[in-house]
């Protein structure tokens, strides 16, 4: 039985030899912060602000330059709501999100389709149908709302 690092090998010289690289298999993966980097004209997400009210979780999304409404985009899975702002690098952080309707928050460069951040709200129970007709966007003071 061959090693795992030894399969890698082969598979590699075999798509070497059709003119395919696949620096994966190798081992030489880059980074998501500098595969962001490489990206040209990326937004640069400077702040994320929260403030959490009786009816309503709002997530302030800093970047220079400004991040416009059609950078953003929301979807859930199960009691996760994940905000993905396009076009923009990021430092994969853990933010303070106080509030009893959140476990935790992460922020964190995408992994599959780079140049983008991503904020990652794990909720203590799943988001209804109702919630998810209420998300919002709006620009406030150079910052996206959500």
């Amino acid at each position: 039985m061959r090693s795992h690092h030894a399969r890698n090998q082969l598979r590699a010289a075999r798509y070497a030899r059709s003119g395919i690289v696949l620096a994966t298999l190798l081992g030489l993966t880059a980074a998501p912060a500098v595969v962001n980097a490489q990206a040209g004209d990326v937004k640069t997400l400077t702040k994320v602000d929260f403030a959490g009210t009786d009816d309503a979780l709002e997530f302030a999304l800093h970047a220079a330059p400004a991040l416009t409404e059609a950078d953003l985009s929301a979807r859930t899975d199960g009691a996760v709501l994940m905000l993905r702002v396009e076009n923009t690098q990021t430092d994969r952080v853990w933010l303070e999100t106080p509030d009893d309707l959140i476990k935790r928050t992460l922020l964190h460069p995408s992994r599959r389709k780079a140049p983008a951040a991503v904020v990652r709200v794990r909720l203590k129970k799943p988001l209804s149908d109702a919630m998810l007709r209420n998300i919002m966007v709006r620009s406030e003071g150079g910052a996206l709302v959500v």
